[in-house]
């Protein structure tokens, strides 16, 4: 277990079994929960811990409400880049985080959160039911069926992201590498395959959910309809939440609507923590 500095929390990075490069901020006093959370695609692990803009951080936030947080750079990114180059197809990366917890952070409520790719592999993860203590899950950034008509629609960053306004500056400037990393091969193809997985994964997973979707988000098509239809699908989750994050582009936790999200992930968890 190596150390690392943090002017806010400690943060462990836990070397299991599994090879998976593991950092976790651990919040200062008894640990209420873990959140596991996966980041998308063409991003690390610091899209959970926000460089730019402290008060952007989940980690910090959540951290700083009892919860620990795990966020791994996912296979063929960052740390984990070198022992998976390529990535991994989205049900072997969900099993390779569900052994990863069950080997380390098997001890009190786990909730998973996703971001776009690793929404996929979260809800693939919850559907093995080899999470004996999962509580919830939170996912963002992801619909059922992409939106062909808009891929030429505006300048290529703001299609993928949406209006550059909506993140601090610096994530476009030289330091934003600290946060994007090269996309890899696996998300596209999990994504654009993701329609015909999900009425199988999602009809699997028997914890309560929340969904939600930003309001500048281009690739999923109408968003009450999005909404609607993934909600149908978790047939055996006995809550399901939706929320459509106001002035957000795809990249959520990293742009200025980050906090408000955040909070309300949080709030999610808490709710999860009561049932």
């Amino acid at each position: 277990m190596t150390i690392l500095s943090s002017d806010v929390a400690t943060f462990d990075v836990l070397h299991p079994s599994t090879g998976l490069v593991l950092p976790v901020a651990e919040p200062d006093g008894a640990v209420r929960g873990t959140i596991y959370a996966l980041h998308g695609g063409g991003l690390s692990s610091a899209y959970w811990d926000c460089p730019f803009e402290s008060a952007l951080s989940l980690a910090r936030l959540a951290t700083a409400a009892g919860f620990r947080v795990a966020y791994p750079d996912r296979p063929g990114h960052k740390t984990n880049e070198e022992r998976w180059p390529g990535g991994m197809p989205a049900d072997e990366e969900a099993r390779l985080h569900v052994a990863t917890i069950g080997e380390v952070l098997s001890e009190g409520p786990l909730f998973l959160l996703g971001q776009s790719a690793g929404s996929m592999i979260s809800l693939c993860a919850a559907a093995t039911g080899a999470i004996a203590n999962l509580a919830g899950i939170e996912y963002s950034g992801i619909g059922l069926h992409l939106d062909h008509d808009r891929e030429h629609d505006g300048p290529i960053m703001e299609r993928y992201w949406g209006p550059m306004a909506l993140y601090p500056p610096e994530v476009f400037a030289p330091e934003g590498r600290a946060v994007t990393t090269p996309i890899v091969g696996e998300d596209g193809t999990s994504a654009f395959g993701w329609w015909k997985v999900f009425p199988s994964v999602a009809a699997k997973v028997t914890v309560p959910v929340r969904i939600t979707m930003v309001d500048h988000e281009l690739w999923w098509g109408p968003i009450p309809q999005a909404l609607a239809e993934m909600s149908a699908g978790l047939s055996a989750s006995p809550r399901v939440e939706t929320n459509v994050e106001p002035g957000a582009g795809h990249n959520l936790s990293i742009g200025w609507a980050a906090r408000a999200y955040h909070m309300g992930v949080l709030a999610f968890f808490e709710r999860c923590l009561r049932v």
